[in-house]
């Protein structure tokens, strides 16, 4: 039998016979459905006519722990409903099994117009015994079970298979590890091709395939923390069997079986076309199934963590004097770090406190210090006011037992936010230990957003212990990405471009907070080399995060000399960044190493913004790949902004000039001295084309 549609715009889901369809005019996904689970049929791009799938030799479309052990009565129910999510509308397809003692459900969320879905595993408990035999019973969509597939004979723990058809696939996998207080190489990319006969396992958040012969492409990824911060990890998160490639790791242990836990989210997209087409593929999933609320991405702040003092020196007179500096140079945000709080964390300079169980014996933990604030925050929360700033907190939600305060905790932001109008939060001493306590913590995120109607901001420190990483928790916020700090020679400028260019390919840059430091302190953990920031420079410091949210790591009212270029920066970021929200942000150049040339570049229809660099390289001249433009492309270029690495000018010319790619689709640019860097803003004569992609 088959049922007719139920559209949402052009979202559509189908049963016919035993067969259930889901897709729009993008994409569309088939699986076979049976008492014990889902066989996966086809994918196939709408589009284009092309099929991903082969039916040779099919298998189940997941295997969970524990899930082989319990007693199913009753075929599935479908059930779909448009959901609105941190508003964005889809269609949610579901398929529930019934059991004795559980229930398990498969959520499947197609959006409109767009070639990508997103399938999740969620365990409910039973109401009684004989429900689901009722249900078996009257229920119309029942098929019968195909006997011929052996549902549960693959061992492992998996959530999806992809049953390649074509033979000439290249594949690449990419992870973006956490932890980065101890990594700073956490860009990981692996390639390779499908072969019939391999056997092997890689760790990832994304797998890239592309058809060769017809440049069709896919993606998987796979939505959860790194793999050693996983629960019940399984040593890789995508195995290959031959053609045959498994989402491994869901998430699940055999003894955490409980209402509501949800597997880690997979999500399958779709694109046509060469490296740009990939990439832009990949960032449209953030845009659509994750958008950041319009003002919440963008943002100037600064914090006084990163000159080590702790808390030692927080209190309403130093803060008065940082909102004052950061007013001068136009910074928005003042973050008061660990020590504004009543209770006391491991980190106080106090030399005792806790790290979770914040509210056992205590009532007024995240009180503001009565010591340090006698009037709490309302003088300064004037102060900032007046000065045009606003003020931003460090909390660290409480990861005992589980997160079992995460309401009481979402409560705290929640007071904390209506009391002072606080909306940056920065999020850490997180530590995950089990799938509950991961979405418990993602309840509580949930939870803040909803209740401020996403005005609250967090920023997610993934720099140290278990966490969720830059793909296994999104909702209204941004990825604190690393500590750095001259005091132990660990900040280079290069270092940091470096790791903003190899991870905006794949993580938008609009979503990471990149850090700036005071270059003129420590100077002895330096050893005198032209890359030491003391003689980089405060300006082009800024400059590395220029494409990213700038974070001030360092107390403003220590900063000393002339700041009138620094000043000037940062109001031309806050000019140009509403024209950087849109377009997709990707590297240009060499990998920075201290001695390339090597950028970015937003990518727009008719044009966007070059941000290159000049390293410590005695080439005065560089041809760069630019995206998105064929060969003898003209455009026209603006220098915004013009750094002299030598002499220490800034230069806001607006000067123009016309120009033309070459038969390569490069561009070349000319910087005379090291340690400078160039902001131009270039449109194009003719509507930008994917007829040339860079080679990196």
């Amino acid at each position: 039998m088959s049922l007719p549609r139920e559209p949402f715009e052009d979202c559509y889901w189908l049963l016919q016979d035993d067969v259930i369809i889901v897709g729009n005019t993008k994409c569309e996904r088939s699986w076979l459905v049976t008492d014990k689970g889902l066989v996966g049929l086809s994918l196939r791009d709408v589009e284009n006519g092309y099929e991903w799938f082969t039916r040779d030799n099919i298998v189940p479309s997941c295997r969970l722990p524990g899930m082989g052990k319990k007693q199913w009565f009753s075929k599935p129910t479908i059930t779909a409903k448009v959901m609105d999510r941190l508003n964005t509308r889809y269609l949610q397809v579901t398929l529930e099994w019934f059991g004795a003692e559980w229930n398990v459900a498969y959520h499947i969320c197609i959006f409109p117009y767009e070639g990508l879905l997103r399938q999740y595993w969620e365990m409910r408990v039973s109401e009684n015994d004989d429900r689901s035999i009722v249900r078996e019973a009257a229920n119309p969509l029942a098929i019968k079970t195909m006997d011929r597939f052996a549902l549960l004979s693959l061992s492992g723990d998996y959530t999806e298979v992809m049953p390649i058809s074509p033979v000439h696939v290249k594949w690449q996998i990419v992870q973006l590890a956490d932890g980065t207080d101890y990594c700073n190489n956490f860009v990981t990319e692996r390639h390779g091709i499908l072969f019939p006969h391999e056997k092997s396992a890689y760790e990832g958040n994304v797998l890239f395939c592309r058809d060769l012969l017809t440049e069709q492409g896919l993606y998987m990824l796979k939505e959860a923390p790194c793999g050693y911060s996983q629960v019940n990890y399984p040593g890789g998160d995508f195995k290959f069997q031959g053609n045959k490639i498994y989402l491994t790791g869901s998430g699940w242990m055999e003894n955490e079986w409980a209402d509501g836990i949800c597997s880690y989210a997979t999500v399958i997209g779709i694109w046509k076309g060469e490296t740009f087409s990939r990439l832009k593929a990949l960032h449209r999933y953030f845009e659509i199934v994750y958008p950041i609320k319009q003002g919440n991405a963008f943002f100037t702040m600064s914090n006084t963590w990163g000159d080590r003092s702790f808390d030692s020196k927080i209190n309403e007179t130093f803060i008065a004097k940082e909102i004052e500096q950061a007013a001068y140079l136009g910074i928005e945000i003042v973050q008061i770090d660990d020590g504004w709080q009543q209770g006391k964390t491991k980190n106080s300079s106090k030399g005792y406190g806790k790290w979770s169980n914040y509210y056992e014996g205590e009532t007024n933990f995240w009180q503001p210090d009565e010591s340090r604030f006698p009037h709490g925050f309302q003088p300064l929360v004037q102060k900032a006011n007046r000065c045009g700033v606003s003020l931003g907190l460090w909390f660290s939600p409480d990861s005992h037992d589980d997160f079992k305060h995460w309401l009481r905790d979402a409560d705290t932001v929640i007071h904390l936010f209506r009391m002072s109008g606080v909306r940056h939060f920065k999020l850490d001493g997180i530590h995950l230990r089990s799938r509950r306590g991961e979405l418990r913590l993602q309840n509580f995120l949930a939870e803040v957003s909803e209740r401020s109607d996403g005005e609250i901001v967090f920023q997610f420190d993934i720099t140290d212990q278990r966490r969720l990483g830059f793909f296994g928790g999104f909702q209204q916020g941004t990825i604190f990405m690393e500590n750095r700090f001259t005091e132990f020679g660990t900040y280079y400028t290069h270092w940091t471009l470096r790791n903003l260019w190899k991870s905006c390919r794949y993580y938008p840059s609009s979503r990471v907070v990149v850090e700036f430091l005071n270059v003129d302190r420590n100077l002895s953990s330096y050893r005198g080399s032209p890359l030491d920031p003391a003689n980089v420079g405060m300006v082009y410091a800024f400059a590395v995060t220029l494409f990213a949210n700038p974070l001030a790591w360092m107390e403003l009212s220590e900063l000393s000399g002339d700041l009138k270029d620094l000043k000037a920066m940062i109001t031309l970021y806050k000019e140009m960044r509403s024209e950087l929200s849109s377009p997709i942000i990707l590297p240009i150049g060499e990998e920075p190493s201290g001695v390339s040339w090597t950028g970015f570049q937003s990518v727009s229809e008719n044009g966007g913004y070059i941000l290159l660099f000049r390293e410590m390289t005695a080439a005065e001249n560089k041809k760069i790949a630019l995206w998105g433009l064929k060969c003898e492309n003209k455009l026209e270029l603006t220098e915004v902004a013009a750094w002299n690495g030598v002499k220490k000018e800034l230069l806001l010319s607006g000067s123009k000039k016309r120009d033309q790619t070459d038969e390569d689709g490069k561009l070349n640019f000319q910087m005379n001295e090291p340690m400078s860097f160039r902001l131009y803003r270039y449109t194009t004569m003719l509507p930008m084309k994917e007829q040339f992609r860079p080679v990196h």
